[in-house]
């Protein structure tokens, strides 16, 4: 009897301290996921997993004390349980689109009605933009893009008004000038409308898992929407840390999340979008059409109510770069909503000298939509109000 329980107590101890060095050899491995050699977050991730680490020994109880048929029984519904489990999550994960367009990342707006010959007394007009000209979030005939089609067919009942939507979500300048000169010229749009600001600007930052360690002019360090294809999805154990990491951070060292009024230096996507801009209106030009620019409206003021204030979501997703907060989801350094807000004029100036430059039609959308929630969802996006305050103005 004593002998099986020093055996009993060795198989114990070796078990775990392979185990040990397994987590050990892991955690040196991929030194940006764990924090810390040997640290306080590193041993409630091994307490965490405590039972797991207990598990040979029970095995080992349970064969001695029940025999080989009971032990090989529990075992395969065990082992069955677990191989369903993770069956089950991959197939949910593999089931789903993951919609990827190498030099998009997101694929453009594409149907039928682009190769759709041109009527005798038809304007058309192509809208370009991201998600705020998009208006994913509210119905079809809310879309800004669909009143603006309305309005304008009945200010002009002789002319047959057709008016594509051709802005996505995460789009750029640079985007609009790709998918422009790749697909949309078929269509030989009248005008383009284009509306960019905010998502270049928030290509000056590099924020986790949506970008590499260091901005790139052509934007190229951030991969927004395609970031599951760039980065390997998080494994279970790493996500249990991640909780654990910032658990211990935030209540228990008090690492806080901290805004900072970042200076229009910080904007440093302001000289792509001064590039790919111009870029973008000369092929407009080139193809005989007329494009007009439009400023990108945003809540950001003085003003704001704490409703308001809790509905700002993109300096925590996007405005802030990794090596400040050294690359952990907590203490990050973003930027506050007085520098946004300094950002977004920044960013809207620029679109009207380009304008004035280029003898077009410049539209300052921002300086008429009021700053409130009833015309914000959040920093940037129209509620139902707001998009109908878009599709009116300028007709």
């Amino acid at each position: 009897m004593k002998k099986r329980k020093i055996k009993d107590v060795a198989t114990l101890i070796v078990t775990l301290f392979l185990i040990f060095g397994y987590i050990t050899f892991i955690k040196d491995a991929y030194t940006v996921t764990f924090s810390g050699y040997l640290s306080i977050t590193f041993f409630l991730y091994i307490l965490a997993f405590s039972p797991l680490l207990l598990i040979p020994y029970f095995i080992i109880k349970l064969y001695n004390k029940w025999g080989r048929f009971y032990f090989l029984y529990m075992f395969f519904i065990v082992f069955y349980s677990i191989t369903f489990f993770i069956f089950v999550k991959t197939i949910n994960y593999r089931e789903k689109y993951h919609f990827f367009d190498p030099f998009l990342q997101i694929n453009p707006v594409l149907n039928n009605e682009l190769l759709i010959p041109k009527a005798d007394n038809e304007i058309r007009i192509l809208m370009l933009g991201g998600s705020t000209t998009r208006c994913e979030r509210l119905p079809s005939f809310q879309k800004y893009s669909a009143l603006l089609e309305r309005r304008l067919s009945l200010y002009y009942p002789h002319k047959k008004i057709t008016v594509f939507n051709a802005a996505m979500d995460w789009f750029t300048t640079r985007h609009s000038l790709i998918v422009y000169t790749n697909y949309y010229k078929p269509f030989h749009a009248d005008v383009v409308i284009i509306m960019h600001a905010v998502n270049d600007l928030i290509r000056s930052f590099t924020p986790l898992n949506m970008a590499s360690n260091s901005f790139k002019f052509d934007y190229s360090h951030f991969y927004g929407p395609s970031s599951y294809a760039a980065f390997p999805q998080k494994t279970y154990p790493e996500r249990l840390m991640n909780i654990i990491q910032n658990f211990y951070n935030t209540a228990i060292l008090n690492k806080k999340d901290i805004y900072v009024d970042f200076d229009s230096s910080s904007y440093i996507s302001a000289n792509s979008y001064k590039y790919f801009y111009p870029l973008l209106i000369n092929e407009i030009y080139r193809d005989g059409s007329l494009p007009i620019i439009v400023s990108e409206p945003f809540i950001y003021n003085n003003k704001m109510s704490k409703d308001e204030i809790s509905n700002l979501w993109f300096a925590k997703e996007y405005c802030y770069n990794q090596r400040d907060n050294d690359y952990k989801p907590f203490g990050k350094h973003m930027a506050s909503s007085v520098s946004l807000m300094n950002a977004m004029n920044y960013f809207n100036k620029i679109s009207e000298k380009i304008a004035e430059k280029h003898h077009i039609p410049f539209i300052n959308l921002e300086a008429v939509m009021p700053k409130n929630s009833n015309f914000f969802v959040d920093d940037v996006h129209f509620t139902g109000k707001g998009s109908e305050k878009a599709g009116a103005f300028g007709t």
